[in-house]
């Protein structure tokens, strides 16, 4: 099993998480066909604010959970915690069905019974709706890794305190402990394993502003998620996992609820206020926000030289062309990778003369038989939204 254990320097702020792998531990997890990551640093540390005191704002079970958000995929049987965590805590944890072995002085649970909400502010466009969308005092946190294009980071940084948000990031290095092999070739730019842990640094942060309540930036990305038979969709995905709402037969790794019982453990609430929404709807939402006028966030360009090749470039062309009808000027395979707009596009001009989108139609109602009933889903969000979320789009 997996051996985790801390230090914090009370005098730099610095919290330090280490693990030790046993027999058992995963040093690498196969994500897909062609990309696997393996554990290759086994220690991260995170630069916490300056007023930030230690036993006053950070429980055991917070640190214990941020440190299994981060390895989560690679834990054996068991998880060792070389420090004291609260036996409530504990008995949550057992329902992974690894065995949770602790320190057991006596402390008590993590209890926090109102506080404010808070957002993963990485710049994504779901990010920003958030923003739009919550109360004013809420915390837009993120972290602040050697991975992200400053550029734009610190220009939606500057824009959101100035109007009014309270907004901090967290310096870490655990992007550093994953290398991602595609095709058995080391990618470059780094990134969590687990897309979970980019909400540690709400979770760290939590008893220092008092978050109750932290929104997940899940929306609506695959195909298959458009058919709803409970008003709400089959699975939310975060990254690049799934996470089912139905219970049965998913690994715990894929369940929602079982991390909604883990973040309920230390008295956090999760919630996803896009769920129901894709890019269409979120693009609506965000049209209102004083940082659009600075979008698209650009991956490979700078704020005055944007590259208008990227996926994010892409998308923001297609949703003029959506919701202004200016015209489309780039060719439809760019727009592969995000799939319901692709689809979209497609069910749009299925009826046109071009013989190349025919062929492209007629290849996906192949694999997605039932694609007009889902497009005609999708329809509905120029005046409203898939499911009408408590009229999130009338805010």
């Amino acid at each position: 099993g997996m051996k985790i254990s801390y230090n914090f320097n009370e005098i730099t702020n610095v919290l330090n998480i280490l693990y030790e792998l046993e027999r058992d531990d995963l040093r690498e997890y196969v994500n897909s066909e062609n990309l696997t990551i393996k554990f290759s640093k086994h220690n991260c540390e995170f630069v916490l604010p300056k007023a930030f005191n230690k036993s006053e704002h950070l429980h055991n079970d917070i640190i214990a959970l941020s440190s299994i958000l981060l390895v989560y995929p690679f834990i054996g049987n068991r998880i060792l915690f070389s420090f004291p965590i609260s036996e409530e805590f504990a008995q949550i944890l057992n329902s992974s069905g690894k065995k949770i072995l602790y320190r057991k002085d006596k402390i008590k649970q993590r209890v926090l019974s109102r506080g404010i909400n808070g957002i993963n502010f990485n710049g994504s466009k779901p990010s920003i709706a958030l923003s739009q969308l919550l109360n004013d005092d809420t915390i837009l946190a993120l972290f602040d890794d050697s991975n992200t294009n400053k550029d734009f980071q610190y220009l939606l940084m500057d824009l959101s305190f100035i109007h009014n948000k309270k907004i901090v990031s967290i310096k870490t290095d655990a992007d550093e402990m994953f290398t991602e092999y595609y095709k058995s070739k080391p990618i470059r730019n780094r990134r969590l394993c687990f897309d979970l842990a980019e909400y540690i640094p709400l979770l760290l942060l939590s008893d220092y502003y008092n978050i109750k309540n932290i929104n997940i930036n899940s929306h609506i990305t695959d195909i298959d998620q458009l058919v709803m038979e409970y008003k709400r969709v089959d699975y939310y995905r975060v990254g690049r996992w799934k996470f089912y709402n139905g219970d049965l037969s998913y690994k715990n790794i894929n369940r929602f609820n079982f991390w909604c019982d883990l973040f309920r453990g230390v008295s956090v609430d999760l919630h996803i206020p896009l769920g129901g929404l894709t890019r269409v709807g979120i693009h609506k939402i965000i049209k209102n926000s004083p940082l659009y006028p600075h979008l698209p966030v650009c991956t490979t360009g700078f704020i005055d030289k944007r590259c208008n090749g990227c996926k994010n470039c892409l998308l923001h062309f297609w949703m003029n062309w959506y919701y202004n009808s200016e015209p489309l000027k780039f060719d439809m395979d760019k727009l592969k990778s995000n799939k319901i707009i692709y689809a979209y596009t497609l069910f749009y001009y299925k009826d046109s003369d071009d013989l190349h989108l025919k062929s492209l139609y007629g290849s996906l109602l192949k694999r997605y038989p039932d694609i007009e009933r889902q497009m005609k889903t999708l329809q509905k969000y120029r005046s409203e939204s898939i499911i009408s979320n408590n009229n999130i789009i009338d805010k």
